[in-house]
């Protein structure tokens, strides 16, 4: 239940940390997920939502990440952002290992702000379709 901020193009060191208490993991899985959540009116929770962008991205066959690993296709070295889950038919596989190799058909959960977005679309859109 702790969630980490790195610098752009560092990622040995955090740049902040934060630890979510069960409540909060709970809300976050639940929007990770795709189930609908509303947030409790708290400041900092709305300011922690502001900034978090979550995208659902199906990998079509032409998609550059399409037979990579998560690791090879260094998506998160690139651009901050993280995948934290794969959907893949009926499965969901939650916080995969960097050697999850990425598959046609699969939708990737995508999290990061809105810098880190912007340059997933950049680098990796043209092959890639929004859901």
């Amino acid at each position: 239940r702790e969630i980490y901020f790195f610098e752009k193009g560092d990622f040995d060191e955090p740049v902040c940390s934060f630890v979510l208490n069960e409540e909060e993991a709970n809300q976050l899985g639940s929007v990770l997920m795709g189930t609908f959540f509303k947030p409790e009116a708290k400041e900092e929770k709305e300011m922690f939502l502001k900034n978090l962008i979550i995208e659902w991205i199906s990998l079509e066959k032409v998609s550059p990440l399409v037979n990579k690993s998560i690791k090879e296709s260094e998506i998160r070295k690139k651009t901050g952002a993280s995948i934290v889950a794969i959907i893949r038919g009926d499965l969901t596989i939650t916080n995969p290992s960097p050697d999850e190799i990425l598959r046609e058909g699969d939708i990737i959960v995508l999290v990061g702000n809105k810098q880190q977005i912007e340059k997933f679309y950049e680098i990796f859109y043209s092959a890639c379709e929004i859901r």
